[in-house]
């Protein structure tokens, strides 16, 4: 795999694992 790719895949799960752990924070706030 190239490096860039490699730097592209890690940057993605970063993203992806902010977004997540945002919208789980999001569904606890929102139930009742």
């Amino acid at each position: 795999m190239s490096v860039p790719g490699l730097r592209a895949g890690i940057l993605m799960k970063q993203v992806y694992a902010e977004n997540f752990s945002s919208f789980q924070r999001h569904q606890q706030i929102t139930q009742p």
